[in-house]
């Protein structure tokens, strides 16, 4: 029975490692948000996880999710924040790195009670990341059991580290330009990135680094060419996946060229590059 024991263990902390992990790489821009998310969701046995953003006069949250309700399944995808039904009129004040749980909570709002009753949820945990310029961001972790006892511990834990990664590294402007680029959707593959039209709205230095891409060179000769620093490069590479629909360079010049095979892009940034 212990070793059964000890094996659980070791397996949590390993899951929990490797989702702490990915949360930094995605703080650096080589991970996307959501499959940080993801392993997140792995890692502490939760069916949904979302990062939202409240901003001042803004309305809706924007918000970046994983949720592993199976494709095609008849109950709802978690297509909205729920921070505020747990935190109240605590969001603003809460303090980052804490942990709040909807189940301690005595006049849950009715739109989340509706909701994790067509989800069979039990639980939601929330904690908040940091605020910056009259925006606050916020974890969003759902789970269809109760959450107490070790596991609650170990998410508490985690939950400061989470934080101090979001602030202390690239997880707000990261963000920024998740939400900037809309619900994370890109193009149909097949429609050529480079085209005239800009399908995927990308700005000027965005378009330069994609047609440099599209044409072999590596990250070193794109930063020559441009005369650009490494942490603008990736800065650049983040905001072009989001755009895209891509999770890596890899599947961007792949879709740069494979768009590419019947002909040379034209384009009305191609003047500037």
């Amino acid at each position: 029975m212990f070793d059964e024991f000890d094996t659980a263990w070791r397996q949590d902390e390993s899951a929990l490692r490797v989702a702490l992990e990915n949360w930094y790489e995605a703080m650096d821009g080589a991970l996307p948000l959501r499959r940080a998310l993801e392993a997140l969701t792995e890692a502490f046995g939760a069916d949904a996880a979302a990062v939202s953003r409240y901003a001042q006069g803004r309305g809706r949250p924007h918000l970046v999710v994983h949720d592993r309700r199976p494709p095609g399944a008849a109950v709802p995808g978690l297509a909205r924040a729920y921070t505020h039904c747990v935190l109240g009129e605590f969001a603003r004040r809460a303090r980052p790195g804490s942990v709040w749980q909807s189940s301690m909570v005595s006049d849950l709002d009715p739109a989340l009670t509706v909701f994790q009753k067509r989800r069979a949820m039990r639980e939601l945990l929330v904690c908040p990341l940091g605020g910056r310029g009259g925006s606050d961001d916020y974890l969003e972790l759902h789970f269809d059991h109760p959450v107490s006892g070790p596991d609650l511990g170990r998410i508490t834990m985690a939950a400061v580290t989470l934080h101090r990664a979001w602030q202390a590294a690239e997880g707000r402007q990261f963000f920024d330009r998740v939400v900037d680029a809309g619900p994370g959707v890109g193009p149909e593959e097949g429609v050529d990135l480079l085209a005239c039209d800009n399908p995927a709205r990308l700005s000027r230095a965005e378009f330069r680094v994609c047609l440099l891409l599209s044409r072999g060179l590596s990250n070193t000769a794109v930063r020559g060419e441009l005369k650009i620093a490494n942490t603008t490069l990736r800065a650049h590479l983040r905001s072009i996946y989001c755009k895209t629909g891509v999770e890596n360079k890899a599947e961007l010049v792949f879709r740069l060229l494979s768009a590419q095979q019947g002909g040379t892009p034209v384009a009305a940034f191609r003047s500037s590059a």
